[in-house]
C-alpha cells in the first residue's frame, strides 16, 4: 500500500506501470490498482521474493512513474542487490518451465472475443468461454485485473470457477467496468491475456456501430 499522503501530493502524475530502479541498473515494472483513496502494488511478490524481514526499503521519486530503491538490511546496511534482476532477458531465463506470460507483443497473446447481450452489458457477471478457460485458466479461481487498451485505471474483478460443469464466470467487479466505459448491448469486448500471475487482461473494445476503442 502506497502511504496516502505521497499518492495525495505526486500520484496524480504517475501512470501505470511504475518503474522501480535498483542500484545494480536493474528495473522492476509493476502495475498498480487504485481503491478508493489507497493504491496497491500488484504481483509485488515478485519484487520482494528477495527481501528478508526487517529490511528496509527507501523509495526516492524521480518524476513521472519513476522510483529509484534503495534497501538496508536490519543492521543497516546496503544489501548486494546481485541476486535482484529484473530485466526482461534475466526474467525469462528465471521463470524456465513456469509458465509465466508476460506482456511482450501483445498480438500474439491468448484472447477471446464477449458481444455484449444485454445480461453482459447491464448486468454483473459474465461467463468465460469455456476453452479459453480450460486451455488458459485451469481451476483459477480468485482476483484477476482489467484494463482498457491505452489507459492507466485497472479494474479488479472476481473469478469463480465451477468444477461440476468446468467453467469460468467473473461474478464482481465487471459492473464497474462496464458502466465506466459505457458498454452497450452489441459491443465487442477482445479480451486478451497478457499475465498470468496476477491474473491481468486488457480489453480492446469494438462499439455496436463499428467504431474501436
Amino acid at each position: 500500500m502506497i502511504p496516502r499522503n505521497f499518492v495525495e501530493r505526486y500520484w496524480k502524475d504517475v501512470s501505470n506501470p511504475i518503474s522501480l530502479k535498483l542500484p545494480n541498473g536493474s528495473v522492476c515494472k509493476m502495475f498498480w490498482l487504485q481503491l478508493g483513496d489507497d493504491v496497491c502494488l500488484l504481483d509485488w511478490k515478485r519484487f520482494s521474493r528477495s527481501l528478508r524481514c526487517g529490511d528496509l526499503l527507501v523509495f526516492q521519486y524521480e518524476g513521472g512513474s519513476d522510483f529509484h530503491v534503495t534497501i538496508f538490511d536490519d543492521s543497516k546496511l546496503e544489501i548486494d542487490y546481485s541476486s535482484m534482476i529484473f530485466n526482461d532477458e534475466q526474467e525469462e531465463a528465471k521463470k524456465g518451465d513456469n509458465d509465466v506470460i508476460e506482456i511482450t507483443d501483445e498480438s500474439t497473446n491468448p484472447s477471446f472475443e464477449l458481444i455484449l447481450t444485454r445480461t453482459y452489458a447491464q448486468g454483473y457477471l459474465f461467463r468465460i468461454p469455456c476453452e479459453f478457460s480450460r486451455t488458459y485458466m485451469e481451476d483459477f479461481e480468485g482476483g484477476a485485473f482489467i484494463r482498457r487498451v491505452g489507459e492507466d485505471r485497472i479494474w479488479m474483478i472476481e473469478v469463480k470457477y465451477d468444477q461440476g460443469l468446468d467453467f469460468s464466470t467473473v461474478t464482481c467487479g465487471w459492473k464497474a467496468f462496464s458502466e465506466d466505459n459505457n458498454l452497450q448491448i452489441g459491443d465487442i469486448c477482445k479480451f486478451r491475456l497478457t499475465r498470468s500471475e496476477p491474473l491481468t487482461f486488457t480489453i480492446t473494445i469494438t462499439r455496436a456501430r463499428g467504431i474501436k476503442s
